[in-house]
């Protein structure tokens, strides 16, 4: 399941982002949080291919 595998490193870098802000690095926390978002929409997209396909 890819979506599954995919979720992992979206939270990593979410996690990342969170620490990076509590950091005080600012562009950094944005920089992993965009990352984190378009880990997740892939996530997302992919998830529904599958489904639709499989189906």
């Amino acid at each position: 399941m890819p979506p599954i595998k995919t979720s992992v490193p979206t939270n990593i870098s979410a996690r990342q982002s969170r620490n990076s802000g509590q950091q005080g690095d600012m562009d950094g926390a944005r920089r992993l949080g965009r990352m984190a978002r378009l880990l997740s929409i892939v996530s997302i997209v992919l998830g529904t291919i599958i489904i639709v396909l499989y189906k």
